[in-house]
């Protein structure tokens, strides 16, 4: 996966971004700047790639910024057309050079820069690079991102959620909102029914970030929006509440439909092969029965606690299955995980375990032994 995520900074694609620029500014010198851009690249990860292509540009492109930024916004590629199942594609992330090269020559130019990542937005996202300013000037760059999520353009919609997420993966943590979310919740709101499922989804992603530092709060959120039953409460509150699904909080479980498991019980847990080694299936079985007289909607998940580096345990929530249960009804269930190395997993040999989780309620743990 790393080795394929340095590759939208490949040398193909960093071809296309002079040739753009060049048409922007024939002066450019598209061989200089392609020599310093490619430069080590076989040896430079991801982030390398970009700060290399960016200070390339910087050296290449006009000292003055204000002379630069029109030539950089000019030679974005063309806007995205957002669908229903829109997602972005590789060939897109080599705009990213563009927004970085604002974020780190354009702090200074605060208008110029804001309106800069707005355009930039529209053609990949600015939700990284809008963060600087966020960190330089928070009362300013807040309510401008507010202003926008009122924006008719869809990407600079999604930017005021996605830029105010407090732990966006591979981006700058807003610190500030880590602390409190407050501020970002009007934003939240505004765009929690939004048209475009490309704006809900980082609606609901922002509420997962808020609720991983202040579960309670993002749990009465969720509520609320539930209460209200908009168009896409249902699908927005479940999303947003995953990872509290996972740590088993009490309350998101129950405003899902999915309550206390009094009378679920779980047994037989039976790991198929207890030693297995990288590369392996973890398999397993178990039972489960209703001794209550309620029908109960259950959410079925299991556990693995792996063993780290320093020989202590970190538990990872893996999903199931959902289903509903009788009174008196006995099912039996099986799972597996593969055992393999990712970018962000690591294992290490050593006795881990395994739980079964109903409704946020964890088994009796299973053992087994993994050679790492």
């Amino acid at each position: 996966m790393a080795e394929l995520l340095r590759e939208v900074f490949s040398t193909p694609n960093i071809e296309k971004l002079a040739a753009r620029v060049k048409n922007s500014y024939k002066p450019f010198d598209c061989e200089a700047f392609l020599a310093d851009a490619v430069k080590n690249q076989k040896e430079n990860n991801y982030g390398l790639r970009l700060e290399q292509i960016t200070d390339s540009l910087y050296k290449h492109l006009p000292s003055d910024y204000e002379t630069t930024l029109p030539i950089l916004i000019k030679s974005l590629t063309d806007e995205l057309e957002v669908t229903e199942d829109f997602k972005f594609r590789n060939v897109h992330f080599i705009n990213l050079a563009q927004g970085r090269y604002i974020s780190k020559y354009g702090l200074e130019h605060f208008e110029l820069s804001m309106n800069g990542l707005k355009e930039m937005t529209k053609t990949f996202t600015a939700e990284y690079d809008i963060r600087y300013f966020l960190e330089r000037y928070p009362s300013k760059a807040l309510n401008m991102l507010k202003q926008w999520a009122d924006s008719e353009n869809v990407h600079v919609r999604r930017l005021a959620s996605e830029g105010t997420r407090p732990r966006l993966p591979m981006g700058r943590r807003n610190q500030q909102f880590v602390k409190d979310p407050e501020p970002i919740i009007p934003i939240l709101e505004k765009l929690k029914n939004d048209p475009a499922l490309y704006v809900r989804r980082s609606v609901a992603n922002s509420l997962n970030d808020i609720s991983k530092d202040h579960p309670d709060m993002a749990a009465d959120i969720a509520e609320r929006w539930i209460n209200e039953g908009f168009e896409n409460s249902e699908w927005v509150c479940r999303h947003a509440m995953r990872s509290l699904f996972k740590s088993g909080h009490k309350k998101a479980l129950s405003i899902s439909g999915f309550p206390e498991p009094e009378g679920i019980n779980v047994w037989g847990l039976n790991i198929k092969y207890t030693t297995l080694k990288l590369g392996d299936k973890l398999e397993f079985t178990f039972v489960m029965d209703n001794t209550s007289e309620k029908e109960l909607n259950i959410m079925v998940d299991f556990e693995i606690l792996f063993v780290k580096s320093n020989k202590k345990l970190s538990p990872k929530v893996f999903k199931l299955k959902k289903t509903v249960i009788k009174p008196g009804e006995v099912i039996n269930l099986s799972g597996r995980h593969p055992l393999r190395e990712s970018t962000t997993r690591k294992h290490y040999t050593g006795r881990h375990l395994l739980r079964v989780m109903v409704n946020g309620r964890r088994s009796a743990p299973a053992a087994f032994y993994l050679q790492a």
